[in-house]
């Protein structure tokens, strides 16, 4: 009885609400936009966040209308991958800059996909995001992601690419959660250390020194931060 009130309560408050917000702007692949309406914004990352859940849903359910959303989702982050600067996902429609956090969670929604539909191009596409964005974003030094790159002539595909190096916790944790769905997919074993690697820095970088003196034990917990983002690096943590 509750599962059924929570699938109705969530299909009658959240699909019916963001459905309102599904466009073709301009004539291309339908999404959700940032307002209601043909004119507003169209983000990738925002897209994907709900393509991700859309296959998570379905995954629980097996209802057809979450796959029909995610792939939804899906044709539209095909539109926003092009061959400049080699790959990637750009942040948002007629943007300049290809981000981790479109990127990344691209690869985890494809992995997702192939998982639900065992359709090889999904495997492929997960594939080549999460190399593309290990490539260009990840720090060598410590296994965690930068936040975006572009072009420094954006007129000029072959002009130098300059990387924005701000780091949040969320784009190491879209990074983590693929190369370990794509560990679990495919067994190789790189994927399973690149995980590791991530979320040895991760837990080192976002997470603080904590006494407890009650207990008399000392160990690290979660630093204060966006929420958000921390529980988007959870994701990676929890895969």
């Amino acid at each position: 009885e509750y599962k059924t009130k929570i699938q109705n309560l969530y299909d009658n408050r959240l699909l019916t609400s963001i459905d309102k917000l599904r466009n073709r702007r301009n004539g291309r692949a339908e999404a959700y936009a940032v307002w209601p309406g043909d004119g507003d914004e169209r983000f990738y990352d925002d897209n994907i966040w709900i393509g991700i859940d859309m296959a998570d849903l379905y995954m629980l359910t097996k209802n057809q209308k979450y796959l029909d959303r995610a792939e939804m989702v899906w044709t539209f982050v095909l539109e926003g991958t092009d061959n400049a600067m080699g790959g990637g996902v750009y942040w948002k429609e007629y943007g300049d800059s290809k981000n981790t956090c479109s990127t990344a969670p691209a690869a985890v929604l494809a992995a997702k996909l192939y998982e639900a539909t065992k359709k090889p191009a999904y495997l492929n596409s997960a594939k080549s995001l999460y190399s593309w964005v290990k490539q260009h974003l990840q720090d060598p030094s410590d296994y965690l992601y930068w936040d975006n790159v572009k072009l420094s002539d954006k007129n000029n595909p072959n002009s130098a690419l300059l990387v924005d190096k701000s780091k949040f916790s969320y784009n190491s944790g879209q990074p983590m959660q693929a190369a370990a769905l794509l560990y679990n997919i495919t067994n190789e074993q790189q994927y399973l250390i690149d995980a590791q690697n991530i979320a040895k820095s991760a837990y080192k970088r976002w997470f603080i020194p904590f006494n407890a003196y009650t207990i008399g034990q000392s160990f690290r917990i979660l630093a204060p931060d966006h929420v958000w983002f921390q529980a988007i690096m959870f994701r990676g943590f929890v895969e």
